[in-house]
């Protein structure tokens, strides 16, 4: 309305005031406009936010939901507890400032991949051990706890005759060390001839009748020639075995193939597939022919050579644990494994329960080619507990077992 308004004198300082009140107006009108856009803008701006917040906390979730993992960390049996993303063994004992010198070993190996929620690395330090064959001291420095594995990490051949017995020494002056002692008791080499047959052979038999039993051989004292049953074995001692009924026959047999398993840490517990078929292989077995009339052949190994060995067949056996309702999570798993031994995979303290679930011999049976399930890697002891728990649930560890339930 004060646009239409025209003043009845006009002056220059009543054309500015009214020119500024204008201009006013329009700035006052236009800073409404420019306030209601900002206040949208600002609305927008909320709703972009909250929805790259929400999408980010998801996504870090997923992050430490699958690249977080707890790992246990036995070194020479002492445990430590960590959470790492590391996608290595080597790198988890990196990030943790664990070292790994000469001579260590490390289960599983540096390279192995680790993709569970919860893992397990034994490192077992070099310590100095001595290995004493027939008066001879060889030192080494090796974290192998076996008598066998001592011996060759020491350059020392065994043959699977001889026999090899560990033992922990605190006194140097006997053993030379005071770590670990690996006492080797050679087998005899001796040489027997039957029939005109010559075989060299290796035993721990102390006697001339001894390795006839070993070798099953029936005899009457007049088939030695200037021996008896009494006689000692010496290395390089000759026997000759003469008997008229007997002869030696030459046949061609299969070689079974043996089943070699792999334990994945990225199939279901439980679950099995065949990787390779094996293969059978051939031999030549010389066999020695005891021959009674009215009775059947008697026959018993003399010698066998391989002529195309057997392919042994690959079996790969599942260790990843998968939650389902009413099946143990990893970390009641972890709990059982505290409960029972300290949570130590290498727990040998009972002669009777062993390892990190306590297995005794019977119910462990051998699994996995391993006698001592203290010996076991822990993902061969984890597969058995699984197997055993899928059987039995958990009425094989009558305390600890309440963290399954």
């Amino acid at each position: 309305m004060a646009r239409r308004i025209r003043p009845l004198l006009w002056h220059p300082h009543t054309y500015a005031v009214r020119q500024k009140a204008e201009i006013g107006l329009f700035h006052l009108e236009r800073a409404g406009i420019q306030r209601s856009v900002a206040a949208i803008a600002a609305v927008v701006t909320v709703l972009t936010l909250s929805l790259v917040l929400t999408a980010q906390t998801k996504h870090s979730f997923r992050v430490f939901a699958d690249e977080k993992r707890v790992v246990q960390i036995y070194v020479d049996g002492e445990q430590r507890n960590v959470v790492s993303s590391a996608s290595t063994v080597k790198d988890i004992l990196t990030e943790n400032g664990v070292e790994v010198r000469k001579g260590d070993v490390v289960e599983p190996e540096l390279d192995t991949a680790v993709d569970q929620p919860n893992y397990n690395v034994n490192v077992y330090r070099a310590a100095p051990a001595v290995v004493v064959d027939s008066g001879k001291f060889t030192q080494v420095v090796t974290g192998y706890r076996s008598a066998r594995k001592i011996a060759a990490a020491a350059g020392v051949t065994l043959y699977p005759e001889d026999k090899a017995e560990l033992e922990q020494v605190q006194d140097f002056q006997p053993s030379r060390t005071l770590g670990y002692k690996v006492t080797v008791d050679r087998a005899v080499p001796v040489q027997l001839v039957v029939s005109g047959e010559l075989y060299n052979l290796r035993t721990q038999s102390a006697t001339v009748g001894e390795l006839l039993q070993e070798k099953k051989i029936e005899y009457s004292p007049e088939d030695l020639q200037g021996l008896t049953a009494e006689t000692a074995l010496t290395p390089g001692a000759r026997v000759v075995l003469s008997k008229i009924v007997q002869e030696t026959q030459v046949v061609l047999e299969d070689i079974a193939p043996n089943t070699q398993t792999i334990y994945d840490a990225n199939m279901e517990a439980g679950k099995t597939e065949t990787r390779r078929e094996g293969v059978t292989g051939r031999k030549q077995v010389t066999y020695l022919v005891e021959k009674t009339p009215g009775q059947p052949d008697k026959r018993s190994v003399l010698d066998e050579k391989v002529l195309v060995g057997s392919i042994d067949a690959i079996v790969v056996r599942g260790t990843k644990i998968v939650t389902r309702s009413g099946q143990p999570s990893p970390e009641q798993w972890a709990k059982l494994r505290f409960c029972e031994a300290g949570g130590n995979y290498g727990n040998k303290r009972n002669p009777l329960y062993r390892g990190a679930y306590q297995f005794n011999y019977s119910t462990w049976n051998n699994y996995g080619g391993y006698y001592d399930p203290a010996d076991a890697p822990p993902e061969v002891q984890d597969a058995a507990a699984f197997a055993l728990y899928a059987r039995r649930g958990a009425q094989p560890w009558p305390v600890c077992g309440r963290y399954l339930r």
